[in-house]
């Protein structure tokens, strides 16, 4: 049974996280738990402008978006006697 894994060895990565650093989370529920953690320990954090995003494709159109800085703005539409907000 000792060879039922696969030893693997991992080198530390040469950058830390430190309070200067500037973070970045998006995609799932998964960053936005990471994010209250690390924003709890009042690190420099930033999570999913877009929302929740679960694929990589959403989050690819969603970080082209942000390079970008495109800007987005309300049009109202009133359908019948109820407005509707279009993006």
């Amino acid at each position: 049974m000792d060879n039922f894994r696969t030893p693997i060895k991992i080198p530390p990565f040469e950058k830390k996280i430190t309070y200067a650093s500037k973070l970045f989370f998006i995609g799932s529920c998964f960053s936005e738990n990471i994010y209250k953690k690390v924003s709890e320990l009042r690190f420099n954090a930033q999570c999913n402008p877009y929302g929740v995003l679960f694929n990589p494709i959403s989050i690819k159109k969603a970080l082209q978006e942000i390079i970008a800085k495109k800007q987005y703005t309300k049009k109202i539409k009133e359908v019948t006697r109820w407005p509707f907000l279009f993006w």
